[in-house]
């Protein structure tokens, strides 16, 4: 996976910030096994309402919070869902226009994706409304009595 990922922004010329999250847990590769070059800077793990309003896009697994923190921040927001809810969150970022499902881990697939995010202006416009609409939202107040 990491080697379609570092293929994948080489190809279409961008800059990423790769989080090895679970995918470090199980794996038999070791980082030293895939050559990372220098757009690519691996981390462990790293807050991603910090992250990612300092990003042009995110790209994950489309999890809810990670979903709610990419809209948040008012990035276009790519989804390789796996399984469970993210095929709806990706298929929610999609209808409105602030992101895409994308359909495999092939480089070709991945480096279309981070090109579009990255370069379509419309994308880039819906998402930053829907950032703007979804920061304006408070959230639950609970008072104890």
């Amino acid at each position: 996976m990491t080697e379609h990922i570092v293929q994948a922004v080489t190809k279409s010329g961008v800059r990423a910030v790769i989080s090895r999250g679970w995918s470090n847990r199980m794996s038999k590769v070791t980082e030293s096994d895939v050559e990372i070059p220098e757009e690519c800077y691996m981390i462990d793990k790293v807050p991603h309402d910090w992250l990612f309003p300092l990003m042009d896009a995110a790209l994950h697994h489309g999890g809810a919070g990670t979903t709610g923190a990419s809209l948040r921040a008012g990035i276009p927001t790519l989804i390789k869902p796996w399984f469970g809810d993210q095929y709806f969150w990706a298929s929610r970022v999609h209808k409105l226009g602030a992101g895409m499902r994308v359909p495999s881990l092939r480089v070709a697939d991945l480096s279309d994706a981070l090109i579009k995010a990255t370069t379509d202006r419309v994308m880039k416009e819906k998402a930053s409304i829907v950032g703007q609409r979804v920061r304006t939202v408070s959230g639950l107040t609970i008072s104890i009595l």
